[in-house]
């Protein structure tokens, strides 16, 4: 059993991942977070899209191909 640093119960183990923090108050503080930084996250991931543009095209080549194989 753990307590959680953000809602101070106490919980059983598998309600964490490995931080401090529960898998509950861990969801909520991730949302609020992408809800507070849409602009800056969008910006994050227009950069990432344009700096590696073979990167992406190659992994979706994969994915392509693995869901390919399953139908097969």
């Amino acid at each position: 059993m753990k307590i959680c640093s953000g809602c101070n119960k106490e919980k059983s183990d598998d309600c964490f991942y490995t931080g401090i923090q529960c898998k509950e108050c861990l969801s909520k503080k991730q949302k609020e977070y992408r809800k507070n930084n849409k602009n800056e996250i969008s910006k994050r991931r227009k950069n990432y899209r344009k700096n590696n543009v073979e990167k992406i095209k190659e992994s979706k080549k994969k994915c392509y191909e693995n869901k390919k194989e399953e139908y097969i």
